[in-house]
C-alpha cells in the first residue's frame, strides 16, 4: 500500500513539474517572439512638395508601431533647387527635414558626391543619425568619420546594417570626377564578405543600398548571410523579391512611395519576412509643422527671378538638349557643342517667363564648360563613344548627325558610325580645326584621347544658360538634331 502511494505521488510530482515546464516554454516562447519593422525609403531627390504628408505617414506608424525604424538608402538630395541652391547652405533643407522626421540610418548615393567635398562634410556633420557605407574611404576628407556598418539595438534585437554605393563608372560612383578627388572606392559584391563575421554577432542581418537591383540580385546570391536587402539607385519599384532567402525592396524615387518592411524572429532567429510598398500621395493627412517649414524653405525670391522668356513650350528632353548645347556653344563661342543627355533633368518648360529655378531643375550640377579643338573625325568619334558612355544620343548645337546602329547578335542596337553635316546640310570639312564646347563632366567620362586641352571658358553650365537667355528667346518646337539609320 505505501508502495502504491509513493508511486501515486511521484506521478503527481512529475505532472506537477511538466505542467510547470510546459508553461516556462510557453513563456519563455512569447518573450522570444519579436517583430522588427522598418520604413525604408530610397533615391528621395529632395522631394521637398512629398514630405508634408510623407512626415504624417511617419507619425502615423509611430504610433501602431512605437519602435519602428526609419532608413534612407542614398540619394537623398539632388534634383530640387530649392534644396540643392539653398543660399544659406546647399542641401539645408533636406537634412533638416530628415532629422526632423527622426531618420535612424541613411547610407550614401552617388549624388551624395554632388556638392563635393564640403557639402558631404556638411551632410555627415549635421545629420542626427548615423550615415554608413562600407565600400568608399573617405578620410581624405576632413571631419568625415564614416562607418561601414552599424549595430541597432531594436527592442532587444541586434540589428547590423552594412550600407554599400555603386561603383558603375569605371569603379566610381556616378557622380562628377571632381567631387570625388582622393576618395578610394572599392567592388560592393567583393567588399560585403568583409561583413560575414556580422552574422554571428547580430540577430538581423540588412544591407542598405544604393548599388541598384541588378548588384542587388548579385549581392543575394553571393551574400547569403543577409537577411534583407534595402535596395536604391535603379529607381525600381519592389515590393519583395525573394532571391534564395534574401528579401530585396526598393521603393521607386521622389519619395513617391515607401516600403514597410516586417520581420518576426522567434527566439532569435528569423521565422518570416514581408514587405509591402505605400502610396505616399495617397495619404490623406498632412504634417503642418513639416509644411510650414518646407513653405518657408521654398518662399524665397531668388529662385522666382525671371531669367528669360520661352517663345514656345520646350516640351521634351531632346528640346531641352538642343537649348543647353546651344546655350554652351554661344558661351564658348564654339563652332560645336555637346550636352550629354543624363545631365538634362528637367524635360518640360511652358511658353513664357522662365525663372531661375527652372534653370536650376534643368541643370543641377552646375559643370564647367571647356572646348577643344577637335577634326571632323574626332567629332564623329566622339559622339560614337559619348552616346556609348551615357546611354543615349547625344544632343548637339552647330551640326546635326546620323547614327548607323545595327542589331547584334543579342538584340541590340550596336553603333557602327556617325556621320555629321553642318547646318547648311553640308558635310564638315575634313581639315578644319572646330571649336567643340562641353560641359567638363563629359570631358572627363568620355574615353577620348586629346593631345591638347580641355580649355576652360571659365563660366558653369548655369552661366552658360543665363549668358544665352539674356540674348535669346528660346523656340526649339519639335527640335532634333540626331537621326537613326539601321542597318540590315
Amino acid at each position: 500500500m505505501l508502495i502504491k502511494i509513493n508511486i501515486l505521488f511521484y506521478y503527481i510530482k512529475l505532472s506537477i513539474l511538466l505542467l510547470i515546464s510546459s508553461f516556462l516554454i510557453s513563456c519563455n516562447t512569447t518573450r522570444h517572439e519579436k517583430q522588427i519593422v522598418i520604413l525604408a525609403v530610397n533615391d528621395m531627390h529632395a522631394n521637398l512638395n512629398n514630405f508634408p504628408k510623407f512626415a504624417a505617414l511617419v507619425d502615423s506608424l509611430r504610433d501602431e508601431y512605437p519602435d519602428m525604424l526609419l532608413f534612407s538608402a542614398g540619394d537623398n538630395r539632388t534634383g530640387n533647387p530649392y534644396n540643392d541652391y539653398y543660399p544659406e547652405q546647399k542641401n539645408l533643407p533636406m537634412v533638416s527635414l530628415m532629422n526632423a522626421l527622426d531618420f535612424d540610418l541613411s547610407c550614401l548615393g552617388n549624388h551624395e558626391f554632388d556638392a563635393g567635398h564640403e557639402g558631404l562634410q556638411y551632410f555627415y556633420k549635421e545629420t542626427e543619425f548615423p550615415v554608413i557605407c562600407a565600400n568608399a574611404d573617405l578620410t581624405v576628407i576632413e571631419e568625415v568619420r564614416n562607418e561601414p556598418y552599424t549595430i541597432i539595438d531594436n527592442d532587444g534585437v541586434k540589428i547590423g546594417i552594412v550600407g554599400l554605393i555603386e561603383t558603375s563608372n569605371d569603379g566610381f560612383p556616378s557622380s562628377h570626377p571632381k567631387n570625388l578627388n582622393g576618395i578610394v572606392f572599392t567592388d560592393a559584391v567583393e567588399k560585403v564578405n568583409d561583413f560575414k563575421s556580422l552574422e554571428n554577432q547580430c540577430d538581423l542581418l540588412v544591407i542598405l543600398s544604393h548599388c541598384g537591383y541588378e548588384t542587388d540580385s548579385v549581392l543575394a546570391t553571393r551574400f547569403p548571410e543577409a537577411d534583407l536587402i534595402i535596395g536604391g539607385h535603379s529607381h525600381y519599384v519592389i515590393e519583395k523579391k525573394m532571391i534564395d532567402d534574401v528579401m530585396i525592396t526598393q521603393a521607386g524615387n521622389n519619395l513617391k512611395y515607401a516600403s514597410l518592411i516586417k520581420i518576426n524572429l522567434r527566439n532569435a532567429n528569423v521565422v518570416e519576412k514581408d514587405a509591402s510598398l505605400i502610396d505616399v500621395s495617397k495619404f490623406s493627412k498632412y504634417n503642418k509643422d513639416i509644411k510650414k517649414l518646407i513653405d518657408d524653405y521654398s518662399d524665397n525670391e531668388y529662385f522666382k527671378t525671371v531669367v528669360g522668356t520661352a517663345v514656345n513650350p520646350i516640351e521634351n528632353n531632346d528640346e531641352m538638349g538642343c537649348f543647353m548645347a546651344d546655350a554652351m556653344r554661344y558661351a564658348a563661342n564654339a563652332d560645336v557643342a555637346f550636352q550629354n543627355p543624363g545631365g538634362v533633368r528637367l524635360s518640360y518648360l511652358p511658353s513664357g517667363d522662365i525663372s531661375l529655378a527652372s534653370i536650376y531643375r534643368l541643370d543641377p550640377f552646375a559643370n564647367s564648360v571647356v572646348y577643344y579643338e577637335m577634326t571632323s573625325l574626332q567629332i564623329e568619334e566622339f559622339i560614337k563613344l559619348a552616346s556609348i558612355s551615357d546611354g543615349g544620343p547625344i544632343h548637339i548645337s552647330g551640326l546635326s548627325y546620323t547614327m548607323n546602329v545595327k542589331k547584334n547578335d543579342n538584340n541590340n542596337y550596336e553603333i557602327i558610325n556617325v556621320s555629321v553635316i553642318d547646318e547648311d546640310a553640308k558635310y564638315l570639312n575634313y581639315s578644319k580645326l572646330y571649336r567643340v564646347a562641353m560641359n567638363d563632366y563629359m570631358e572627363r567620362t568620355v574615353n577620348f584621347d586629346f593631345e591638347d586641352g580641355p580649355f576652360d571658358i571659365g563660366m558653369t553650365t548655369i552661366e552658360a544658360d543665363l549668358e544665352y537667355l539674356k540674348n535669346h528667346q528660346p523656340n526649339y518646337k519639335d527640335e532634333r538634331r540626331y537621326h537613326f539609320n539601321v542597318l540590315q
